[in-house]
């Protein structure tokens, strides 16, 4: 059961490194934080995945999922 839970979970990862951080991307450059807000709400909706934060280069946070202390991971800076 863990390794398929373990597998399950960097299926999700690849899938959200090669989909949404290609869409992150352009959104963030363009400076789109209304599609880029609901980009991150959509990510929320992976298992095992309970927040997302982005911090842009010109001070913007943006937010989506449970503030409780989330365990973090860094998949694209």
């Amino acid at each position: 059961m863990y390794k398929n839970e373990k597998q399950h979970l960097e299926n999700n990862l690849m899938l959200l490194e090669e989909v949404y951080v290609n869409y992150l991307v352009p959104t963030l450059q363009n400076s789109d934080y209304k599609s880029l807000e609901k980009q991150i709400e959509g990510i929320v909706g992976f298992p095992h995945i309970s927040r997302v934060e982005i911090t842009t280069e010109d001070g913007q946070f943006l937010s989506a999922g449970s503030p409780e202390k989330p365990r973090t991971a860094t998949v694209c800076s």
